[in-house]
């Protein structure tokens, strides 16, 4: 029994770690649930105004994911971190997070720049792009952790 549970246990880590994002997964959905049934982002679409703010986060988080590329990049390719780093596949999950998160923060900027603002769905994916960005941002911020605290590896 044991055997099985550490075997579900392993596929669930590889499942969960490598290839999917889970806090997409698991929180948009429920966020989209809510906001069909109760229209929580009705104030929100309201004022113009919020989407040029959005558009303007989004840029800064923009420049926070290319930092995190940057300071990777800048670690030296021998390193024991970097080859560890790449060892166990997260180098190409961590390009991911900063290519994904850098789209969906562009989707709310080009919403902006071409005034999408007036149609209520894609406001919504406006919305919903920036706070999957938001997910890989925290992503980012995790493995920026672990690049500072590791490196001496």
């Amino acid at each position: 029994m044991k055997i099985i549970i550490k075997n579900i246990k392993n596929i669930l880590n590889i499942i969960v770690f490598k290839y999917i994002y889970m806090t997409i997964l698991i929180f948009l959905p429920v966020l989209f649930y809510f906001d069909q049934k109760y229209n929580i982002f009705d104030l929100f679409n309201k004022e113009s105004s919020n989407v040029s703010s959005l558009a303007g986060i989004s840029g800064s988080f923009i420049g926070f994911l290319l930092t995190v590329a940057t300071i990777y990049s800048s670690l030296p390719s021998d390193s024991k971190f970097k080859t560890w780093f790449k060892k166990y596949g997260h180098h190409k999950i961590f390009m991911r997070i900063i290519v994904l998160g850098t789209f969906f923060f562009m989707l709310n900027i080009i919403f902006w720049i071409f005034n999408i603002s007036t149609v209520f769905i894609i406001n919504n994916i406006g919305i919903y792009a920036f706070i999957s960005g938001c997910f890989e941002v925290l992503a980012a911020m995790y493995y920026l952790y672990f690049l500072i605290v590791k490196n001496d590896l």
